[in-house]
């Protein structure tokens, strides 16, 4: 295990991580912390109601995304996966 020290909100946390996870908490306290940066209004909270606030944005983009991408699977891709999965269940 790893030891990786991560900078929120102008406080140092240190977390353990598994090797090769480095990367992506790397990435996830960036996003964090911009969006702390993009929501200034949310300073004046107590650290666990900003906390919390910042995971129920994170929670609300990740459903939008979410959203958009089954909207983007047309349904020819759809019948395509449903067939695939017809010829694996056969096979199995």
């Amino acid at each position: 295990m790893t030891i990786l020290t991560v900078k929120i909100d102008n406080t140092n946390y240190e977390i353990e991580c598994k090797k090769g996870e480095e990367e992506i908490l790397r990435e996830a306290e960036k996003l964090i912390n911009l969006k702390f940066k993009d929501n200034p209004h949310l300073e004046q909270l107590s650290q666990s109601k900003k906390f919390l606030m910042i995971s129920l944005l994170l929670a609300g983009d990740l459903s939008i995304l979410q959203k958009e991408l089954l909207k983007n699977i047309d349904d020819q891709d759809y019948k395509k996966i449903l067939e695939d999965l017809d010829i694996l269940e056969k096979i199995v």
